[in-house]
């Protein structure tokens, strides 16, 4: 039998020490409180938890104190508890009577326990049939984890479990209770048929009226429907949706996804598409006077919609997206991938966002967590699903968003741009062949004023033909502009045989490949080049009428024979032309 309670001085704690176990694994002693009372503290007053003893626990009732013996620990163990009268409490925030003591459980591979909010921790015990698993994991040896630590035990096993027990205590300063779990309405408790509202800093529970008390419905109609529900008038294009409460745009080929409701400042609602999709549209309800609006987030590959809620507290938001497939083209000017939604942003006090060439705005969001400071005028702007009005010429902005704004403070802007298809995306991005890459292979060419990749047709300056020469291409055809000694036979560049016309006079002519050599008679000279010179003037000469050509011979003779050298040999034909057109003349 469990030993009498011991009375602890100046105060209504009972101390009580249960029978020693059994000197066997897995035996238990057991301090049981006296009735209205529970433990408080607990712990295991023989042996060494974590060395041959296997901790202790408090069940949920919070009524006994459990010590366990371990394998082979070769002693009795006994548990002593203290036991405390289980006060119930008047409720700062409106509930029920709370208890003065809460007692939790967990067990498992890694058991974890907090407090709830308004309780903090006084005992947390720890316990495992393999007294082993507990070893070095915080456990003291009378099978307490002090209160400076986190109640919990780590790397245990499924099969081998642990388990852990909590014992809370009610704050002692009941206001600052209340600070804490219903500083407003969010927290506070009423009853059936009633709600929360603040009235000049006080709670007060009113009777619910209709549901139009709090109008979800924005720029439309709110229309009661019984006591607490209601429905929406939605203007041309939106649709009242049931789930979200308000009036969202119609689709029919997107799925629409809903975020969780959150309520007070800066609270998330978070609406994700599946892996592989996008974003189509993103909205909330009750913007920006119960939201401070929505934006769109990406990341590992999935895209979200996100609304927060503002400061406001007036009802709890929803984030409503729209999701659709990720249509993923080759870009026809540049063949880079296109996604067919894209998403542009911009943030400060006056925030500015268009979409990037080849694509449309398909709408505009806005986001500010000091969205109560909005300007008049921007509130105005902003509809009640979190979206703002596009400019004429495509673009989003706003102009000093906020009333008298801090350094820190912003808006942003988010864009929902949908990719133009065919014609209207060349024309808006590459009307000319100047913007386009076209694939290997392949060359731009305008087709009905219009720029399309085409097979391209190889031109014969593909492979160079010309050889001793430059290859100009015209289309699939080509001609080659030669080099001096060289002329083009309509295939190639060929040397011209300079010997056909007899350069050398009186020596033996040999043709070289651009070039000719000439090897004189016995008693006559070369002079570099003279020879080609002369030709050219006999050439010059040859244009003369009548009898000319037997003067030009007599010329041509005479200054081959009497010149030595290439200066004299220049002015006699000079000469000799002179004399010669005067006769003629």
């Amino acid at each position: 039998m469990p030993k009498e309670p011991v009375i602890i001085e100046e105060t209504t704690d009972e101390e009580v020490i249960g029978d020693a176990s059994a000197v066997a694994d897995d035996a238990k002693s057991i301090a049981s409180c006296p009735v209205g009372k529970v433990i408080t503290r607990c712990e295991s007053s023989t042996g060494k938890v974590g060395a041959g003893t296997d901790g202790a626990t408090v069940p949920v009732t919070g009524n006994d104190c459990i010590a366990h013996n371990g394998w082979n620990s070769g002693i009795a163990v006994v548990a002593k508890a203290v036991c405390s009268e289980n006060e119930q409490i008047s409720d700062p925030c409106n509930g029920a009577a709370l208890l003065k003591y809460k007692h939790l459980r967990a067990k498992g591979a890694n058991p974890s326990l907090e407090c709830p909010a308004g309780y903090e921790a006084i005992l947390c015990n720890g316990h495992s049939y393999w007294w082993d698993l507990i070893t070095g994991k915080g456990v003291n040896d009378v099978g307490v984890i002090p209160n400076d630590q986190a109640c919990a035990i780590a790397n245990c096993q499924d099969q081998k479990y642990c388990d852990i027990s909590l014992v809370c205590k009610l704050m002692d300063d009941l206001d600052a209770y209340a600070a804490s779990i219903c500083p407003d309405c969010d927290g506070w408790n009423c009853e059936e048929g009633y709600d929360c509202q603040m009235v000049e800093g006080v709670h007060s529970c009113v009777e619910k009226q209709t549901g139009c008390d709090i109008n979800r419905c924005g720029d439309a109609d709110c229309f009661a429907v019984g006591a607490s529900d209601y429905t929406c008038d939605c203007q041309d294009g939106f649709e009242f949706d049931k789930l979200a409460g308000t009036c969202l745009p119609v689709h029919s080929h997107y799925r629409t996804v809903y975020g969780d409701k959150a309520i007070g400042d800066d609270a998330h609602s978070y609406a994700s598409c599946n892996a592989g999709q996008k974003v189509m549209r993103c909205h909330t309800f009750g913007a920006p006077s119960a939201a401070d609006g929505v934006t769109i987030s990406e990341a590992d590959g999935v895209v979200r919609c996100e609304a927060r809620a503002s400061n406001s507290r007036k009802f709890p938001i929803m984030a409503v997206a729209y999701c659709g497939d990720n249509a993923v083209a080759t870009d026809p000017c540049s063949q880079d991938k296109l996604d067919h939604i894209a998403y542009r942003s911009n943030t400060g006090l006056s925030p500015s966002v268009s979409c990037p060439d080849g694509f449309v705005m398909e709408s505009c969001i806005f986001h500010s967590p000091w969205s109560q400071g909005l300007s008049a005028a921007n509130k105005a702007r902003i509809n009640s699903i979190g979206a703002v009005g596009i400019n004429d010429d495509g673009s989003c902005a706003m102009a000093d968003c906020l009333n008298s704004p801090a350094g820190h403070q912003w808006c942003k802007l988010t864009a929902v741009c949908k990719k133009l298809v065919g014609v209207e995306y060349l024309k808006a991005v590459c009307p000319t062949c100047d913007n386009v890459r076209c694939p290997e292979g392949q060359e731009c060419q305008m087709v009905e004023d219009l720029p399309q990749c085409l097979i391209r047709i190889p031109g014969g300056c593909e492979v160079d033909k010309c050889g001793e020469g430059e290859c100009v291409e015209d289309g699939a055809d080509y001609k080659c502009l030669c080099k001096s000694g060289y002329k083009f036979n309509e295939v190639t560049c060929e040397d011209e045989d300079e010997c056909a016309e007899e350069p050398c006079g009186n020596g033996e002519c040999t043709n070289t490949p651009g070039s000719y050599s000439c090897v004189c008679d016995a008693g006559y000279e070369s002079y570099s080049g003279v020879v080609r010179m002369l030709t050219s003037v006999w050439t010059a000469l040859a244009q003369t009428p009548r009898d000319a050509p037997t003067l030009k011979a007599a010329t041509f003779a005479t200054v081959w024979t009497r010149s030595s050298s290439l200066a004299e040999s220049v002015s006699v034909l000079m000469g000799s032309r002179t004399r010669t057109e005067h006769v003629l003349m």
